[in-house]
């Protein structure tokens, strides 16, 4: 075997340095007027059932689906939820209850 040391090679090729770019991205983008109001299909639909139907409580749920489109939830979930909301307002209106607020144990009791 051949113990010998070999002559390290020249590297022909240098890649020149280049100075670094300066960017203007921010981390955090200011949101243009179009972005601050997410929406959906399924959301959607489902304000609208709320008004058609004179359920309580659309502002609170407009806020709390807008808020699962916001953290990325998949539309599945978003319409599963909005399906299971619409039958418990529903049901709230057939308790006679005027607002989300007015909900107490009394209203549950008759089940």
């Amino acid at each position: 075997m051949n113990l010998e040391r070999l002559p390290a090679e020249k590297r022909t090729q240098f890649f020149p340095k280049l100075p670094p770019r300066v960017t203007q991205a921010s981390l955090f983008p200011t949101l243009k007027q179009s972005d601050k109001k997410l929406t959906s299909p399924a959301i959607e639909k489902l304000l609208r059932q709320i008004n058609a139907s004179g359920l309580c409580g659309r502002l609170q749920v407009e806020a709390f689906l807008r808020g699962q489109l916001r953290r990325n939830c998949r539309p599945n979930t978003i319409r599963s939820s909005a399906q299971a909301i619409l039958l418990f307002l529903k049901y709230l209106k057939t308790r006679h209850c005027g607002s989300l607020a007015a909900i107490s144990r009394s209203i549950s009791a008759g089940l």
